[in-house]
């Protein structure tokens, strides 16, 4: 099965699912290859667009739910 997404969902994916956070010590440990994984997404032209799904999430998103 294929399957599509917008090649902006890719970067923010990574960026806004603590699910990918690796083990460690604390936050800042636990969220390095994560971050360093987006940036680098970024350096390669995926674009993010986690400030307008985090709207959305926060306000749309919880609206459809009910």
């Amino acid at each position: 099965m294929a399957g599509f997404v917008p090649r902006e969902w890719i970067r923010t994916k990574v960026r806004v699912s603590s699910g990918l956070d690796l083990h460690g010590d604390d936050d800042d440990s636990r969220q390095d290859w994560r971050r360093r994984l987006q940036r680098r997404l970024g350096q390669d032209g995926f674009p993010e667009i986690a400030d307008r799904w985090m709207a959305w999430f926060i306000n749309d998103g919880n609206q459809e739910a009910k």
